[in-house]
C-alpha cells in the first residue's frame, strides 16, 4: 500500500483519535473496577475485553475505513490483540509489583507502549487489501 504522506498523516490522526476513545473505555472501566475492589490484573482483563471491541470497530470503520472483509479483519485483529494484551499485562504487572508504580499510571504506560507499533501492524497486516 503506497500512501501519500498527507494521507498517511490523516490516517494516523484518525487512528490516534480512535485509540484515545478506546483507551478511555479501557482506563475508565479499569479505574472503576479497581475502585470497586477488584484485583488490578482481573480489572485489566475485563476492561481490556470491553476496549477490544470498541477499538476494533473504531479502527476498522474510522481509522482505516476498511468496510469489506470483516471476518478476515477480525481474525487478524484477534491475533495481534492477543499478543498486545499479553505484553500490556506483563508491563502492568512488572510496573506495579516490581517497580511500585501506581496502578492507574502503570495501566496508561502499558497501553501507550503498543500505540506506535500497532498503527503499522494494523495498516500492513490487519487491514491490508
Amino acid at each position: 500500500m503506497n500512501l501519500s504522506p498527507r494521507l498517511l498523516i490523516h490516517r494516523f490522526g484518525r487512528y490516534v483519535f480512535s485509540g484515545v476513545l478506546a483507551n478511555g473505555v479501557d482506563i475508565g472501566l479499569f479505574l472503576l473496577l479497581t475502585h470497586l475492589g477488584i484485583y488490578f490484573v482481573t480489572a485489566s482483563f475485563l476492561s481490556g475485553f470491553c476496549a477490544f471491541f470498541a477499538a476494533f470497530f473504531l479502527h476498522k470503520y474510522v481509522s482505516f475505513r476498511a468496510h469489506a472483509q470483516s471476518q478476515k479483519h477480525f481474525f487478524r485483529y484477534c491475533i495481534l490483540t492477543l499478543g498486545n494484551f499479553i505484553a500490556q499485562n506483563i508491563i502492568l504487572f512488572v510496573a506495579v509489583e516490581g517497580l511500585g508504580v501506581p496502578e492507574g499510571w502503570a495501566k496508561v504506560a502499558a497501553n501507550g507502549s503498543v500505540v506506535l507499533w500497532n498503527f503499522f501492524l494494523y495498516q500492513s497486516f490487519v487491514y491490508r487489501k
